[in-house]
């Protein structure tokens, strides 16, 4: 079965997927568990938790319906292969037009983010996981995120914490470079408009004034962050909520 063509490709935009998955029925994860090729069903027996093989499981059901909303694919036919950093990407079938993709999910969330342009990158965070967050940000944070998170009132101190965690995640992702870019070489200033920048840094060897950062809160306990390279224009964002 082909799935019928919805929407247009993103072109010099991005399409931003949410998924609030805390009360999905049996019957669609029935339909996810179908949708798992051989070497997904391997990929999630070797997950320990039950709640990552599930999460797991629903986000690649989500990634798979969703592409297929783009092109006339059946959810089935998507093959995906990991570059050398382990970014995914589509390995088949060929397209005429060329669609990236970035999947991150969490604890009851997943999101997608979709684009005609390869470097995006996206992160969901659940905000109530425990986390030793001062320690965290002592760590990988530049002494301005962490004075800031530590002046800040305790909740929102910890969702600051957060946010800043989605935009490294969303950026390092966006770039494919896994852990070969470390964390402590960023840092981020969010204005009081919400307006992201990331600061310039040699060892990033990139021109970070071509970057497009952008946080969103699709429900009170997720923070995400999306990363896409914009180079110099605004691009524009469209949030869809994903019903299966």
């Amino acid at each position: 079965m082909l799935y019928a063509r919805a929407l247009e490709t993103p072109k010099k935009s991005v399409d931003v997927w949410y998924w609030q998955t805390r009360e999905v029925g049996e019957s669609v994860r029935g339909a996810a568990e179908a949708l798992l090729n051989d070497t997904e069903k391997a990929r999630q027996k070797r997950l320990q938790l039950p709640s990552a093989k599930d999460e797991f499981c629903l986000s690649r059901y989500m990634l798979r319906t969703c592409l297929s909303t783009y092109c006339d694919v059946a959810a089935t036919e998507w093959r995906f292969k990991d570059n050398v950093y382990g970014k995914p990407e589509i390995s088949y079938p060929s397209l005429s037009e060329p669609l990236a993709f970035n999947l991150s999910h969490t604890l009851h969330g997943i999101a997608l983010a979709v684009s005609s342009i390869d470097e995006v990158g996206i992160d969901l965070e659940h905000t109530e996981r425990r986390a030793s967050i001062l320690e965290i940000a002592e760590r990988f944070y530049s002494t301005r995120e962490y004075n800031e998170i530590g002046m800040l009132p305790r909740d929102d101190g910890r969702r600051r914490f957060f946010e800043y965690w989605t935009l490294r995640e969303s950026y390092v992702k966006a770039r494919g470079l896994g852990a070969a870019l470390l964390f402590a070489h960023l840092a981020f200033h969010i204005d009081r408009g919400g307006h992201v920048c990331l600061a310039p840094n040699p060892a990033l060897n990139d021109d970070v004034s071509g970057w497009h950062f952008q946080l969103m809160s699709p429900e009170k306990r997720h923070v995400m962050a999306l990363a896409l390279r914009a180079k110099g224009r605004q691009p524009i964002v469209t949030t869809r909520h994903f019903n299966p």
